[in-house]
């Protein structure tokens, strides 16, 4: 459907509004309505589409894609299935996370954004602003820079702040020194040591052998 569009917008008579390129982001195929096969009263195919228009779109974006599908197709298809149009489908704008694949402001109807329950979809990742074509102060693109720039910051702040309490940590580790137990510990090392060379001299000076001063002199 979408190549369908393209090809058709392309013959649209020259100085056409909706040549200008202000309407070139209505053409993706993430906004494209679903084909659904028509059914006859059996449930069986009926070798048809129904096409059904999502009730979130403006007034603007519906005359722009009416006036593109009056066209004659350049270069139709060998075999062309019909479609017809159906009831308005029940849906939001759908979420892309890219700025190319997701509805503007200006093809969104207000009225239905208004309605009970339909707010919750006025967000950045379903709808991107119409840009200064449309009068806006600046262009989505400008905008979702300036985001990916300020989020570099951020991260970059956020990893400094860690390698910097990470550095900390490590230098109160190492001024605290070796702690009480430790200086015992190495205390009673070099005091078994010392004894040991003692004894080397005098055995019976080997803790628990000289008892009394006249057992070293009887040596």
């Amino acid at each position: 459907k979408l190549d369908v569009r393209i090809r058709k917008r392309e013959k649209l008579p020259e100085g056409s509004e909706y040549l200008l390129p202000k309407y070139d982001a209505a053409f993706t195929s993430t906004l494209m309505s679903d084909d659904e096969d028509e059914l006859d009263v059996h449930g069986g195919k009926t070798g048809r589409f129904i096409s059904r228009c999502p009730a979130w779109r403006s007034e603007t974006m519906r005359n722009l894609l009416d006036t593109v599908d009056q066209v004659a197709d350049p270069k139709p298809a060998t075999k062309y299935t019909p479609r017809v149009s159906g009831p308005v489908k029940e849906e939001p704008p759908p979420i892309a996370t890219t700025l190319k694949n997701r509805a503007r402001r200006w093809m969104v109807s207000p009225e239905w954004l208004q309605r009970d329950g339909n707010k919750e979809f006025d967000i950045p990742s379903r709808i991107a602003e119409s840009g200064r074509a449309w009068g806006d102060a600046e262009d989505p693109e400008t905008l979702e820079e300036k985001k990916r720039k300020l989020k570099e910051e951020k991260d970059e702040i956020k990893q400094k702040k860690a390698c910097v309490g990470g550095s900390d940590a490590m230098d109160k580790s190492k001024s605290k020194g070796p702690g009480k137990g430790k200086g015992k510990a190495l205390q009673q090392v070099e005091t078994t040591a010392d004894e040991d060379s003692d004894a080397m001299i005098d055995p019976r000076l080997r803790r628990g052998t000289a008892t009394s001063d006249t057992d070293a002199e009887a040596w």
